[in-house]
């Protein structure tokens, strides 16, 4: 492995988080804390990305350490000031109170102004009502990502923690775990919003695009064994059925010339009875009602 990297002029870029990335999650002395996941770069590439590095985030739900690698400074990456309507808004009853509410608010000035103060005011009022709506949630998050952060970092060091500390950093993490779920159900929540508005666009998109197929590449000729071109739909129809029910017709398979076997070779009787059973109702149900809710 070495020679590969010398070989190819990798070199491993600087980390910042846990010193480990991946547990075993086992209790006690059978705790295993290892560094498996690593990344490299070339010379090459750190030409173009200098400020390159990697953090190694918390573990919450895995075995391993999810890696961030950022190719810039942290705070080159600036989020926009803009406000966007979000389509989950129109979920809540709230919302139209809400907007009717900073809408009807009196103003001054010409037309143009008091529309965009209107545009302005009523989508800040929503994007702030948003964001107290998770604002709890999202700090909730950000403390307990603290807490797990702080108490990996902590066990990947020479002192290690407690069976305490242990059994606190399990707990907290199960309940990063579930706020996460929470979150993710406003995300949900939010995507499900834009399908029920928009529709599923690439179904109809694939739809129109199969349709036209099949309209462009009808059959409009068919020549079939000897006879001459056909064009009207039915002959060609009547056709393609001869050729397929004679193509898939059930022929006996010559056994002859195949060696012998020996009898303990052989599948019994009766499993090649069973083996050849047609499949009844009753197995096809069962086969079914065994199939994951998916």
């Amino acid at each position: 492995m070495e020679d590969a990297l010398l070989a190819n002029d990798l070199q491993e870029l600087p980390y910042v988080g846990t010193p480990h990335t991946w547990c075993n999650n086992q209790p006690g002395a059978a705790r295993v804390l290892v560094r498996l996941d690593r990344m490299f770069l070339n010379s090459a590439g750190l030409a173009h990305v200098p400020l390159a590095s990697i953090r190694h985030l918390t573990r919450i739900s895995s075995d391993h350490c999810p890696i961030l690698l950022q190719l810039g400074s942290p705070n080159s990456d600036r989020r926009s000031r803009l406000f966007r309507f979000e389509d989950v808004w129109l979920s809540y009853p709230m919302c139209s109170k809400l907007v009717q509410r900073n809408w009807n608010r009196a103003d001054l000035g010409s037309a143009a102004e008091v529309l965009k103060r209107k545009w302005s005011r009523t989508l800040r009022a929503l994007f702030f009502w948003s964001k107290n709506k998770l604002k709890d949630l999202g700090a909730l998050k950000s403390r307990l990502e603290a807490e797990v952060a702080d108490l990996q970092v902590r066990e990947g060091s020479a002192t290690g923690i407690s069976e305490d500390e242990y059994r606190t950093l399990i707990s907290k993490a199960k309940e990063l775990a579930a706020t996460l779920g929470r979150l993710e159900s406003w995300w949900k929540q939010r995507a499900k919003a834009r399908w029920i508005k928009e529709g599923n666009a690439n179904t109809t998109y694939f739809h129109d695009m199969a349709s036209n197929r099949c309209r462009t590449n009808r059959i409009v000729q068919l020549t079939y064994g000897e006879e001459d071109p056909v064009e009207d739909p039915d002959q060609i129809e009547r056709a393609f059925m001869d050729f397929f029910s004679n193509k898939w017709t059930g022929e006996t398979p010559d056994l002859s010339g195949w060696p012998a076997l020996p009898q303990s070779q052989k599948v019994p009787p009766a499993a090649a009875t069973l083996l050849a059973a047609d499949i009844s109702d009753e197995e096809i149900w069962a086969a079914i009602r065994d199939l994951k809710p998916n």
